[in-house]
């Protein structure tokens, strides 16, 4: 379905579409094209030396929807002894408060950040609060985890 039921509110999934990119557009990209999937739709945009995934998802229930955005940002280290160490580390950084709602994961053998949000009440700061956060945390941790685990960066 491309409904979403909030309330007495009922909303197509291009209402969200367009405050994604009324999002963007005032973090400074242009009208940036989204591309349209199976699940929803999507963005790619960068910020200093990483890039960054947009995501309005579509859920199998109806009357939901996530609003993600995430960035991976390394491989897993070449040296093993130095996968464990990484994974406390990882851990560690996401109990610091300063990350606010980003969060690092792990899926295959890649390290990445995001955060993610319903769609129910989002306004297009939320987004933008998003998207400033998940950039900011990827491009600052990058490097310092590249170099802290001899960890291949992804771009």
């Amino acid at each position: 379905m491309n409904w979403f039921h909030f309330g007495s509110r009922v909303q197509k999934i291009e209402h969200y579409r367009d405050m994604v990119e009324e999002a963007l557009v005032s973090l400074g990209y242009k009208t940036p094209e989204s591309v349209e999937t199976e699940s929803g739709f999507r963005w790619e945009i960068s910020y200093g030396n990483a890039y960054i995934n947009i995501e309005l998802l579509r859920s199998k229930a109806e009357g939901v929807g996530l609003f993600a955005a995430y960035s991976p940002i390394l491989r897993f280290p070449t040296e093993k002894q130095l996968i464990l160490p990484m994974y406390r580390r990882l851990l560690e950084l996401n109990n610091y408060y300063y990350i606010g709602p980003v969060k690092f994961f792990v899926y295959e053998d890649v390290v990445a950040v995001g955060a993610s949000k319903s769609l129910k009440n989002i306004e297009k700061e939320d987004m933008v609060d998003i998207v400033e956060a998940v950039s900011f945390v990827a491009d600052e941790y990058n490097d310092r985890l590249s170099e802290e685990f001899s960890a291949p960066k992804i771009r």
